[in-house]
């Protein structure tokens, strides 16, 4: 069992329902299709659950860092740099074919 933890990302978050098994199935087993079309893209995915029961969630674009006491425990990102992730993400995003705006997420991982 690991620890909590939080990812910071840039980019869309796409929530799925917990009777979607086939979804989940695919998350667990790293064969959704999201995976390949994110590789081929260069955009990175992270996927979870807060707490049993609820939706799960899928962010994809670029992860700044996840951070906790099993990753990273501080980071540091200047404007210039943090700005080039934005144009970079937003293009990626949509040579993928992924229309959602993208947005600056801070999402908690919880280990229950």
């Amino acid at each position: 069992m690991g620890a909590d933890s939080v990812y910071f990302y840039y980019g869309v978050r796409r929530t799925i329902v917990p009777d979607d098994e086939d979804q989940i199935r695919q998350l667990e087993d790293d064969s959704h299709p999201i995976y390949n079309l994110a590789f081929d893209h260069k955009l990175h995915v992270a996927w979870g659950c807060l707490t049993d029961g609820a939706d799960y969630f899928m962010l994809i674009g670029h992860e700044i860092g996840r951070f906790g006491v099993e990753g990273i425990h501080e980071q540091s990102i200047n404007e210039a740099h943090f700005s080039e992730i934005i144009e970079k993400t937003k293009e990626r995003l949509k040579a993928a074919g992924i229309v959602e705006s993208p947005a600056f997420y801070v999402q908690l991982q919880a280990q229950y």
